[in-house]
């Protein structure tokens, strides 16, 4: 076998291992497109949810509160009602990726969210792997309204994913 083979079939069969276990299996190529520079406490605030990939028909808005160091606590608000809570700790190594850890009994997944790309005044666009086992990806911005040049900046993350259709216009949903 060639190398590449050999990496290939690996890739195979850690995808098949981890979606066994419930867990997504997130390729290097998200990593690549997460940003390089992030200072998590620079999220903290509202971020309303104004592009996502799916039509949604809810309004909602995420808080994030910085907890120290790497933490985050995430409140996520559907309608003015408080639908779940969780917590991400950016990765060691990895600035832009983030993760949300899991507790599946005897073992802990790391469930990640990948920031794309973020001005942390105006807007962050995400790409989270869901505990479904499915993936997730959406713009947010601090006000319920995005401009139109903030949203072109906003979906590049989404291009270096291919996340577009053969026209190059990103698979998103204006909510």
């Amino acid at each position: 076998m060639t190398q590449l083979q050999v990496l290939v079939a690996f890739s195979v069969v850690c995808a098949i291992f981890f979606s066994a276990q419930g867990v997504p299996y997130i390729f290097y190529q998200h990593e690549q497109c997460a940003v390089n520079k992030l200072n998590v406490s620079d999220l903290s605030g509202d971020w309303h949810l104004v592009y996502h990939k799916d039509k949604l028909h809810k309004k909602t808005v995420t808080k994030i509160s910085h907890l120290g160091g790497r933490a985050l606590q995430v409140a996520v608000q559907e309608d003015g009602n408080l639908v779940k809570t969780y917590n991400l700790t950016q990765h060691e190594s990895l600035p832009g990726k983030l993760e949300n850890l899991v507790n599946r009994g005897s073992w802990t997944a790391a469930i990640p969210t990948f920031v794309l790309s973020v001005e942390p005044d105006k807007y962050m666009t995400l790409y989270h792997a869901n505990e479904n086992n499915s993936d997730d990806y959406a713009i947010y911005s601090r006000t319920a309204v995005l401009s139109e040049d903030n949203y072109n900046k906003a979906i590049q993350g989404l291009v270096c994913l291919r996340l577009v259709d053969s026209s190059g216009k990103p698979l998103l949903h204006k909510l």
